[in-house]
């Protein structure tokens, strides 16, 4: 045995994989974490961009204070709505699913606040992509914080907290670029950035080894965790699975 013992993080009876799989493995990882905290630089974006249109959308609707304030604040009434539920989605879709539902209703909602005719209108559709801000925000980081190694863990949970950060700057860099355009329509088209890389994500292992689907989750994650059978014991803990 050696004098230093097993790694930190090391589970007994696992193969150490090649150094060079071990990177490919680690890279797939992080461009999965990557994809999933779009979500957050969705959250981020979404929350300070309405900041550039107040006036424009005031000047378009001709409406009074309170329901210009009321409109551009609906976003955050939907994201309360969509966090709730978001949970329950997840464990029955899993958790892909349910952000490739996020994704596409903030692709619809981008048309419908840029096709806006009135504040209902518009007051209804900002409550639209305020729900998928807000389940995408509730989900990304448990998947993230699901698919990571333990080694990695932390450092890519933290990847929802940059995106966050990152989407509130875009969103002021874009106010400012298009501060003179009509309407806030032009900003809204960027809400359904993260569809097209969706598919690209693998499902949570742990809601398919609760569903006991055994044989699909190995297959989904092999490329990214060599020890499955440790791995899958643990999600099982005591219950025992019928051969």
């Amino acid at each position: 045995m050696s004098e230093r013992g097993p790694s930190r993080g090391a589970r007994p009876g696992a193969s150490v994989p090649a150094t060079a799989e071990t990177a490919a493995n680690t890279g797939r990882v992080v461009m999965i974490a990557s994809v999933a905290a779009i979500a957050g630089f969705l959250f981020g974006f979404d929350t300070a961009v309405i900041n550039g249109a107040v006036a424009a959308v005031a000047s378009n609707f001709n409406e009074g204070a309170v329901r210009l304030g009321l409109s551009v604040s609906a976003a955050l009434l939907g994201a309360a709505l969509g966090a709730m539920v978001a949970g329950r989605l997840a464990d029955r879709f899993g958790r892909v699913p349910t952000m490739v539902m996020a994704a596409v209703t903030f692709l619809i909602q981008s048309f419908g606040v840029a096709f806006s005719f009135t504040v209902y209108d518009f007051t209804f559709w900002r409550i639209v992509g305020g729900i998928a801000v807000g389940a995408a925000s509730v989900i990304a980081p448990a998947y993230i914080a699901e698919v990571a190694p333990a080694g990695l863990r932390g450092r890519l949970g933290s990847l929802q907290q940059l995106a966050i950060v990152v989407g509130i700057f875009i969103a002021l860099l874009v106010d400012f670029a298009i501060a003179a355009a009509a309407g806030g329509a032009t900003k809204t088209w960027l809400f359904g950035l993260p569809a097209w890389r969706c598919e690209s994500i693998d499902d949570f292992r742990g809601h398919l080894v609760r569903a006991l689907e055994l044989d699909e989750s190995s297959v989904i994650v092999l490329p990214i965790d060599y020890s499955l059978d440790v791995a899958i014991s643990e999600q099982l803990g005591t219950e025992t699975v019928a051969t």
